[in-house]
């Protein structure tokens, strides 16, 4: 006979956390104002990047939650879960400080979180990848794209 409570597993537990994060993200996001895809605004891609991430989120869940066995979690698979709970957090603090710090300081801070979590390398490698994608990214959509980026400290 099945038990209608089953105990939820690390996996599951993950998934569940990482699909409420990135609804909030998108919550994020449209506080921050989407506008469209013709004509984006600072909360278009929190926005875009929180919804996907609850949607794959929420297919895995229910995924999950269609498995007739429990099966064990290796260790690689924790490390892969745990990767990617940081990544999303990363994620989740970029939305928050994206208007206070500006678009080049916070995403400088979101790469260097993503470069060390994904692939550790030199700290000095990381910052120097980081500072170029950043002013690379502003550069392109602010001054070749003209979509406003938030205010804040930008350098």
């Amino acid at each position: 006979m099945l038990d209608p409570v089953r105990k939820l597993d690390l996996d599951q537990v993950v998934t569940l956390g990482l699909t409420i994060l990135g609804l909030a993200i998108a919550i994020g996001g449209v506080r921050l104002k989407v506008g469209s895809i013709s004509v984006p605004e600072p909360g278009f891609f929190p926005f875009l990047a929180g919804a996907v991430v609850a949607a794959l989120t929420l297919c895995r869940l229910v995924a999950l939650g269609l498995q007739k066995t429990q099966s064990t979690v290796s260790n690689q698979s924790t490390g892969a879960v745990w990767k990617a709970a940081a990544l999303a957090a990363a994620l989740a603090v970029y939305t928050l400080i994206l208007d206070q710090l500006g678009f080049i300081l916070a995403t400088s801070l979101l790469a260097v979180a993503v470069m060390r979590i994904a692939r550790p390398q030199s700290w000095i490698s990381t910052i120097a990848i980081s500072v170029t994608l950043s002013v690379g990214c502003y550069y392109l959509f602010n001054v070749l794209l003209k979509v406003s980026l938030p205010p804040g400290a930008y350098f």
